[in-house]
């Protein structure tokens, strides 16, 4: 993936695009989009605080193409600690943007990214821009765990369901074999999406990702606690262990005792989800 530096509206809206996505078109597209934001042209998704969701469609080589949108917008509410701190660290949609090239060169599996923008005023940021493609018939993993497959007998959707678990381990096993900590990470970080060849994932909110050389050993049952504390409640015992024996499976670089590598997650899970004790054996319990 190559990208291009871009300015627009006369130096007020600058950061950079896809170069595939580099012509005058998507250009003029992405010049107009605050204001099209504003007025309200693109259906908004979600809103949360300082940050709105949108499903926008741009035209690209000749033919339209969804595109998911994240703007971080710190004017809506004067919150000066939060402009102080982006004055000197890079802003969310900035660390989104360079762990999503990362991934993508690493052949890791993540949205496209297509463009990154930032409008400031005297080096404040006042509002940011992440535009990444838009993965068709998307939904969290979680949530398609929970529609499909908790409580489902039907022996195809519970095959299915354990296509499911062990891509999402080996997804991760890799991701932590080539240096990446996702940090934080949830079920609803990841998407499932319909393929080709069946089912596709895909890592999302790369912002608190951090790339070094390994992952330790405490980072990656950080990982694998806070994933598994998203699902606490939907996803079995059972799931939850094969899910590890899995993960450990496909890290040959991963040295650990089983039993002592699964304790740590379980109290990891536990003591974020908020002290609960883990429920009892069965079909809806979440501990491992």
């Amino acid at each position: 993936m190559k990208s291009v530096p871009v300015s627009l509206k006369e130096g007020s809206l600058q950061g950079v695009v896809n170069a595939d996505y580099h012509e005058d078109r998507f250009l003029s597209f992405l010049s107009d989009l605050p204001e099209a934001i504003k007025e309200n042209r693109h259906p908004l998704l979600d809103e949360r605080e300082d940050r709105l969701y949108l499903s926008i469609e741009a035209t690209y080589g000749g033919s339209k193409k969804p595109l998911f949108v994240k703007v971080d917008d710190f004017t809506r509410r004067v919150r000066l600690k939060k402009w102080f701190r982006n004055f000197f660290v890079p802003s969310r949609a900035r660390k989104s943007w360079r762990a999503g090239e990362i991934l993508i060169r690493h052949g890791l599996p993540t949205p496209m990214p297509i463009a990154f923008l930032e409008t400031k005023r005297w080096g404040f940021l006042l509002r940011s821009y992440l535009l990444v493609e838009q993965l068709p018939a998307a939904e969290a993993v979680h949530r398609r765990y929970q529609r499909l497959y908790r409580q489902s007998a039907d022996a195809g959707l519970v095959k299915e369901k354990g296509v499911l678990l062990e891509a999402l381990a080996a997804a991760l096993a890799t991701l932590h074999q080539n240096g990446v900590f996702y940090g934080d990470l949830k079920a609803s970080n990841v998407l499932a999406y319909p393929t080709q060849g069946g089912m596709g994932l895909a890592f999302v909110d790369l912002e608190s990702v951090r790339i070094s050389r390994s992952v330790s050993l405490s980072r990656r049952v950080e990982d694998l606690g806070s994933l598994l504390c998203s699902f606490l409640g939907i996803v079995s015992r059972r799931d939850a262990f094969r899910f590890i024996k899995i993960y450990m499976a496909a890290s040959p670089t991963l040295s650990a005792d089983r039993k002592e590598f699964i304790g740590k997650i379980n109290r990891f899970a536990i003591q974020r989800k908020g002290g609960a004790q883990p429920p009892p054996e069965g079909r809806g319990s979440g501990s491992v």
